[in-house]
């Protein structure tokens, strides 16, 4: 549907054209603006950007000559009809001049109206059809030609034999005549793809030293041939330097894609370009080769440090923690890759909870975790991610300290109603009993002895001599009874443990009860 601009500055005039649009054309006209004099009709059609403009001459502030003039010249595909009355015929042919596309002379018929917008709607929907077709087939050009050059340099980059007819070709295609060259490979080192607006930055900047350049990208490697008979000198300067260390700063702070960049010599001959690549690709392979040796040279120190903020974790010292903390991951930040300290932080905290959970057998366990994870993929700078790990290793810590003072009351008192529940099974056992609680039995024996002043052992025999002592005073049952009623299977085992207990065998007991 076309947008529709009146501008009429008769009140009446302006809401007869309004009817006249609704009835014949308002399957294929949206009026989007009127307006009463010329400089308002200029601040509407730049505001709305309409189509099609109906445009009376007389009108106060500014007339519609001198407005259309100043439409046209911010909007010159905007069609416009000139609205005029008999005496200014002459004057409204004078409007043709400045690009205006058909004149209706007041009073005009409906059928005049109609027959002229007609042909302007036919016109400006053919203009769009044009324009549409004509852009359809510049992009299919551009991807076409994109398509070629990618095709054609990878064909010359990975061919063992240079064709220099396809090398002459491809320059022709591409209208570069100079001869001298030079190869650049930016790698990324997170394995990522280089994206089409990350390779048009690039481009762009090379293309402000040199204009003429040949480039692909192949998965995480984007490669630039730049062209140029000065290149020598311009690949010495300074200016060309900076912008190698520019390009890599701006993909790693701004794209967050950290690079290496491997550079060839300048080669003259066209038929070197497979051996310019390959030097370039060498560079970069020693590049990387460095750069592993000095992440490698670092990993035995930040392991031990890594090992050591555990234990100030599980100590809970806090102090010490936090020091650690800011030295570990200054040494990461050093590498200046957000993206890469991210990681580096989420794998820290999962250290973390597994020594938690390895050292008090299940007990704890870093609160959230997954939580924490997805927290850090969200942080946008280093200095958010310093403090957001501070955080986590201070709640942890309190945590854990929290626990750890609350843990053996609650322990014990869980340890004294399973013995009571089940001290006539005569399986019972400590480690069966860690087992049912979730910690080691070495924890559970030494909390349980601290909070009660006696081992597992010894509470469980004072619950089973309790029993049997209950059943003795009662004087119901036989002594092989009570002792199974006590947990005992071995009458005779049962006899040597109460006489350890009270100092009196079973029958002793019972025959000093009575009395």
């Amino acid at each position: 549907m076309l947008q529709l601009m009146i501008v009429e500055d008769e009140v009446i005039e302006r809401k007869s054209i309004h009817f006249i649009l609704n009835k014949y054309f308002k399957e294929k006209i949206e009026i989007v603006g009127e307006a009463a004099n010329g400089i308002e009709a200029v601040e509407k059609a730049l505001e709305t950007k309409p189509d099609i403009i109906l445009m009376d001459i007389n009108m106060p502030e500014m007339d519609g000559l001198t407005a259309s003039a100043e439409v046209k010249k911010k909007i010159p595909e905007c069609e416009i009809i000139i609205l005029t009355a008999y005496g200014q015929f002459d004057y409204a042919k004078k409007s043709i001049e400045i690009g205006i596309t058909d004149y209706l002379v007041k009073p005009y018929s409906n059928e005049d109206f109609c027959r002229s917008m007609e042909r302007l709607i036919l016109k400006v929907n053919q203009k769009k059809s044009e324009t549409s077709d004509v852009r359809l087939l510049k992009k299919r050009t551009e991807r076409m030609s994109l398509f070629i050059e990618r095709e054609m340099i990878m064909e010359l980059v990975h061919s063992r034999e240079i064709s220099i007819d396809k090398v002459m070709q491809l320059k022709e295609f591409l209208e570069i005549q100079d001869e001298k060259f030079k190869c650049l490979i930016y790698r990324s080192t997170l394995e990522e793809k280089f994206s089409d607006a990350v390779i048009s930055k690039v481009i762009a900047s090379y293309k402000a030293v040199t204009p003429h350049i040949i480039c692909f990208s192949f998965f995480n490697e984007f490669v630039l041939f730049l062209f140029s008979d000065s290149i020598e000198q311009k690949a010495a300067s300074s200016v060309f330097k900076d912008l190698h260390m520019r390009i890599q700063e701006e993909l790693k702070q701004v794209d967050s894609l950290p690079t290496l960049l491997g550079e060839s010599a300048v080669y003259q001959d066209v038929g070197k370009i497979n051996d310019s690549y390959k030097e370039a690709k060498k560079q970069f392979q020693r590049n990387l080769s460095l750069l592993n040796q000095e992440i490698n040279s670092k990993k035995p120190n930040l392991y031990k440090q890594e090992n050591l903020l555990c234990e100030k974790i599980l100590n809970t010292e806090i102090h010490e923690a936090m020091a650690l903390l800011e030295k570990i991951l200054l040494e990461i930040v050093s590498k200046g890759e957000l993206e890469q300290i991210k990681r580096y932080a989420q794998q820290l905290c999962i250290l973390i909870e597994r020594r938690v959970i390895q050292f008090y057998d299940g007990h704890f366990k870093l609160k959230d975790v997954d939580n924490v994870l997805n927290e850090i993929e969200e942080i946008e700078g280093i200095k958010e991610l310093a403090f957001y790990m501070e955080e986590v290793v201070i709640d942890l810590i309190m945590y854990i300290e929290e626990k750890r003072q609350d843990q053996p009351n609650r322990m014990t008192e869980k340890v004294k109603l399973y013995i009571k529940e089940n001290y006539k099974n005569y399986d019972i056992s400590l480690n069966q009993m860690a087992d049912h609680i979730g910690v080691s039995s070495f924890y559970l024996s030494r909390s349980f002895k601290k909070q009660e002043g006696m081992s597992f052992k010894e509470f469980l025999t004072k619950i089973r001599m309790d029993e049997a002592i209950r059943h003795m005073e009662e004087g119901k049952k036989t002594i092989q009874d009570i002792a199974l009623e006590a947990g005992y299977t071995d009458p005779n085992y049962f006899s040597k443990a109460f006489r350890k207990y009270t100092g009196l065998s079973p029958r002793e007991y019972m025959q000093n009860f009575k009395r």
